[in-house]
Formats: C-alpha cells, sequence, structure tokens
C-alpha cells in the first residue's frame, strides 16, 4: 500500500466474504484500489483508526459478480434437482429444467403463503 493512501472503512450488517464464513457486523478496508483487510468492524476500526468509517446500515457486503439470486418456488424440489440432473442428459439444460417443471408438476406442489414462508426459511437457514 503506498505511503499516506487514505483509507476508507466501509461497516455493514454483514459481509460475505469469498474465503471465510459470513461476518456479522463487518467491514472492508481499503485503499481506493483494493482490499487492504475484511474482517469484524470493531477489530479493523481499532486497528486502522485513522481510517473513515463509511457506515451502511442497510447493506450486506458480497464479493463483486456474485449471482445471489434465488428461485424460491423450486426451493422443496432441491433432492429433486439432484436426482433430476443425475437421470437426464448432463449436456441439455432445457432438457434438465423441462424434466424438472414436470416433476414439479407431478407433485401437485401449490405456492400458498405458509409453502412459500416454509422455502425461505429453509434457504436462509442454509445460509447462515
Amino acid at each position: 500500500m503506498p505511503h499516506g493512501a487514505p483509507l476508507s472503512l466501509v461497516r455493514a450488517p454483514w459481509v460475505v466474504p469469498v474465503v471465510s464464513p459470513t461476518i456479522a457486523d463487518g467491514a472492508v478496508l481499503f485503499d481506493g484500489k483494493q482490499i487492504i483487510a475484511v474482517g469484524p468492524y470493531k477489530k479493523l476500526c481499532r486497528d486502522h483508526c485513522a481510517a473513515t468509517v463509511v457506515d451502511q446500515p442497510d447493506t450486506v457486503i458480497t464479493p463483486f459478480l456474485v449471482n445471489a439470486h434465488t428461485h424460491l418456488e423450486l426451493s422443496f424440489l432441491e433432492a429433486l434437482g439432484r436426482e433430476s440432473a443425475a437421470a437426464v442428459d448432463k449436456s441439455s439444460f432445457p432438457t434438465w429444467i423441462d424434466d424438472l417443471l414436470a416433476r414439479r408438476a407431478q407433485l401437485g406442489h401449490t405456492m400458498d403463503k405458509e409453502a412459500c414462508l416454509a422455502m425461505a426459511r429453509a434457504a436462509l437457514a442454509r445460509l447462515f
């Protein structure tokens, strides 16, 4: 790091690093060009007290270009999706999707409010 480069410490309720567990009340320290450190806010603030703190209270900091979308309506098919992937030609994504949706239809699953809440809770439990 160049001598005297201004440091910024971006704080958020959640930081999701690339190679370590999610950090509650985390922060990312950077010098304007590169990330210097990622960790718990209190530790980084103590170790780098001269850094300018940028508080982001309603934010989750994730690595750049992370595909964080989900398909809650397919969450209950997680195991079925693995079975389907094993049974279907893996070189054809459309064939796999067609098979997965056909299996969902066979189960006759409905998307009521309670089912949606259960799927969201299950997905969140796997994340945290």
